[in-house]
């Protein structure tokens, strides 16, 4: 186990958490994946007891769950979001529906991961949630890697990851896809890792 590389991954992930205003231990809600068997959702409820987090299913979009989730966010008061744009718009869209929104909360951030955000993702969730959307860019393999900043515009944190195209480049405003080299993750390196986006 690399201790370091997951020291700096979770220190990385506190650094952006603390761009808007969010310090560690701060409540929030995890729009993540649950897990199904017995001995992970003990693990996992553990750590979301730690974390001072709750978890709401990226995957279940029944009616009751998203009712039964609107409740638990108000009661838990989260002072920020975390997790897939596809599931928050979800659930952002079902509190419009409902018309209501979560302005009583005061949020301080969304933070998305794991998909691209679209700008109709961004202006929902924007609306119900009356605070910044903001894209982070990372992988299981290779931790944060980019961020979004208040200003728009995406922060390569290339101390912790060298990222660059098939060329050996990284221009702004291309497409192309995303080789990644960890530069802290000694015990299996990934060197040019293509991650596929």
């Amino acid at each position: 186990v690399n201790t370091s590389c997951w020291t700096v991954r979770h220190a990385r992930e506190l650094q952006v958490k603390e761009w808007f205003g969010i310090r560690n231990g701060e409540k929030y809600a995890l729009f993540w994946g649950q897990h199904w068997s017995n001995k992970s959702k003990r693990e996992i409820a553990l750590k979301d007891f730690l974390l001072n987090r709750i978890r709401i299913s990226a995957f279940n979009q029944e009616e009751k769950y998203l009712e039964e989730s609107f409740k638990r966010i108000k009661k838990f008061k989260p002072t920020f979001i975390m997790g897939y744009p596809s599931a928050i718009t979800d659930f952002c869209s079902f509190i419009k529906a409902k018309n209501c929104d979560l302005s009583f909360l005061k949020l301080k951030a969304v933070i998305t991961t794991a998909e691209p955000l679209r700008n109709y993702q961004r202006k929902i969730i924007s609306e119900i949630c009356n605070c910044g959307v903001f894209s982070q860019y990372g992988g299981a393999e290779q931790g944060f890697v980019a961020c979004e900043c208040e200003k728009g515009g995406f922060h390569i944190f290339s101390d912790t990851t060298w990222l660059e195209d098939e060329n050996g480049e990284m221009k702004p405003n291309t497409l192309t896809e995303a080789i990644a080299t960890d530069l802290e993750l000694y015990s299996m390196p990934l060197i040019r890792y293509r991650t596929g986006d």
